[in-house]
């Protein structure tokens, strides 16, 4: 599975859990969009993590962070002008190393464990991509016992008793 088929699985279960979000892939301390839904974001968009504190407190602490969409937290492109809207900002890690960055509009329909279930998963799947060899293979499912046959009218299966012997 490649890094397109992960970044476009990825961004169908976030939409799932929200009406907006992007999934932005973290290189050389820049922030590169790999997918959106519903954002209207130029598709080469990219930004350094110094230009957004937003992300870049969510890359250092390793951990969800809740910001304003404003210019000076998330960028102008995932700004809102003159609102009070937040955006949640989930770091996926590959290991120790945070590889990319979830953002997902908080609206009313949002699901915020939805959405930290959907981000852990996918830091797992990068986890057993780069150790596929460490990992050892799971084993093909076992074959099935053979039924044991039923006793017929006055034969026993060793758990029944012959009514004539027992007389």
């Amino acid at each position: 599975q490649g890094e397109r088929e992960w970044s476009s699985a990825l961004i169908d279960a976030l939409a799932r859990f929200t009406p907006q979000a992007a999934v932005f892939e973290l290189k050389n301390d820049v922030l590169l969009l790999r997918r959106q839904v519903n954002l209207d974001l130029a598709e080469n968009l990219q930004f350094s993590v110094n230009s957004a504190p937003a992300f870049r407190s969510a890359i250092e602490g390793r951990d969800a962070v809740v910001a304003l969409r404003s210019p000076s937290e998330v960028t102008e492109s995932l700004s809102r002008q003159g609102s009070a809207d937040r955006a949640h900002l989930l770091p996926i890690a590959n290991g120790s190393r945070v590889v990319a960055i979830a953002f997902a509009a908080d609206e009313a329909d949002a699901d915020l464990n939805g959405l930290e279930l959907v981000v852990g998963l996918a830091s797992a799947v990068l986890e057993r991509q780069s150790n596929r060899d460490v990992h050892g293979q799971i084993a093909p499912a076992a074959m099935p016992m053979a039924p044991i046959p039923e006793a017929r009218e006055g034969q026993s299966n060793g758990t029944q008793r012959n009514a004539a012997s027992s007389v």
